[in-house]
């Protein structure tokens, strides 16, 4: 049996995503490169975050997968979030997805959005 593939597959890569790959082979070959993509962060994570992160990793090292859109303890935590500082109580932490990237919260907004053909 012969495996259809999707036509979505036909669409042209996301331009943003082959500039990184080909920054990343250069900067692999050693070349001298200064970065200014944007969303690119120029530091480093707080040194807070660092810790707290080490601290977890150590507590409990059966590590795993989390929830496709994020742990929901966090995913609660920005739900409450938006009712002490923005005052709105009604954001449900199941209407919250977490991506690493906002390439996935785009996916994730448009696959909301629009329906094939659109």
């Amino acid at each position: 049996m012969t495996l259809k593939l999707s036509k979505r597959s036909e669409i042209e890569s996301f331009r943003v995503l082959d500039n990184l790959r080909i920054v990343n082979e250069r900067l692999v070959k050693g070349e001298n490169i200064i970065r200014l993509e944007a969303g690119q962060p120029c530091f480093g994570a707080p040194q807070e975050t660092l810790d707290y992160a080490r601290q977890m990793i150590a507590s409990d090292p059966k590590q795993g997968y989390t929830d496709a859109i994020g742990m929901v303890s966090l995913r609660e935590r920005i739900g409450q979030h938006y009712n002490d500082y923005y005052g709105c109580p009604d954001v449900d932490y199941r209407r919250i997805a977490l991506t690493t990237g906002s390439s996935g919260g785009f996916i994730f907004a448009f696959l909301a959005a629009f329906d094939a053909g659109d």
